[in-house]
């Protein structure tokens, strides 16, 4: 029950103070995420508009520490995802190829990173998912859409 509260205040939070979820299979998903242990995985399919971008964004906004990191098939897909949670008030950022060029360390590790598919394979992106990793920021993947990645 304290997860659903947590939850419940998550959402509004996004939302607004008498934000529900759209469906019990989206509440369902969203607690079944949140209780992922790290070495576990899971799969929640929600069809066109049933709120599966809130699923992303709302651990940015439940939890202390961690980032998230969404995978979405589509440049385009990609950017209003951003747009829609830096509106929501979520720490969120794309991650661009040239993010790590001539500087040393890693680009600033956001709550949400949002990248696109053709990115995750490149040895850069692994290397800064590494580096969020061996710092204990990186807390779950999602990946949007994977039957087109």
């Amino acid at each position: 029950e304290k997860l659903d509260d947590e939850m419940t205040d998550g959402l509004r939070r996004l939302l607004g103070p008498k934000a529900t979820w759209r469906s019990d299979k989206q509440a369902e998903s969203m607690r079944s995420i949140m209780a992922l242990k790290a070495d576990q995985t899971a799969i929640h399919v929600l069809p066109t508009g049933a709120g599966k971008s809130i699923l992303f964004m709302l651990p940015a906004v439940m939890q202390d520490t961690g980032t998230s990191i969404m995978v979405v098939p589509f440049v385009a897909l990609m950017d209003d995802l951003v747009a829609r949670a830096t509106d929501m008030g979520v720490d969120c950022i794309r991650y661009r190829s040239w993010m790590n060029s001539g500087r040393e360390g890693m680009p600033r590790a956001a709550r949400s990173i949002v990248v696109s598919a053709d990115m995750v394979s490149s040895a850069e992106f692994s290397g800064y998912v590494d580096g969020l990793s061996c710092t204990r920021l990186l807390q779950r993947i999602f990946v949007d859409a994977c039957h087109t990645v």
